[in-house]
């Protein structure tokens, strides 16, 4: 665990099987239920998460009410899913999600 206020490198390397943990020593990676945000301009926005697996169901709700769809994709077991719209807006949006079945 480092706990700095500023750090200062030329070179970073990190190992593939780093776990982040927050404060309470959870793993940041393994959750279930959060909120991303699609930026202003794009169309879809990757979350990483280790609970996804490709038999569950991810539920994803924008924080706005919307004129276009928008969808859940391209689980990667272990990985990631993409939040996607049908057409970039010109704000963000911020998208609550859910796993259920990981």
């Amino acid at each position: 665990k480092i706990i700095t206020e500023e750090l200062e490198t030329n070179i970073l390397t990190i190992n593939d099987d780093i776990i982040i943990e927050d404060d309470d020593g959870d793993d940041v990676n393994a959750s279930s239920i959060g909120t991303t945000t699609i930026v202003a301009g794009d169309d879809e926005v990757v979350v990483e998460t280790s609970s996804v697996t490709e038999s569950s169901r991810v539920f994803v709700s924008p924080k706005i009410p919307l004129n276009q769809t928008l969808a859940a994709e391209n689980i990667v077991e272990g990985e990631s899913f993409t939040v996607r719209l049908l057409e970039a807006r010109e704000e963000d949006l911020e998208v609550d999600w859910f796993i259920i079945g990981n």
